[in-house]
């Protein structure tokens, strides 16, 4: 999934819960929504909570 989001342009970052608005309201990131092969989408989680988020890389 990685390689998948990187070759169409975006970065990706794990961000905490407590700076998560932020990210996305004023930094322009976006939660990364995974959807698998029946159709069901998920919010991708790391273990201690954080979330992981990509943006279109501008570089």
């Amino acid at each position: 999934m990685k390689e998948e989001l990187e070759n169409v342009g975006y970065k990706l970052a794990w961000s905490a819960e407590k700076k998560l608005s932020r990210k996305i309201d004023l930094e322009g990131w976006e939660k990364v929504v995974w959807q698998n092969q029946s159709g069901k989408k998920f919010i991708l989680k790391s273990y201690d909570g954080s979330t992981l988020i990509m943006k279109q890389d501008s570089a």
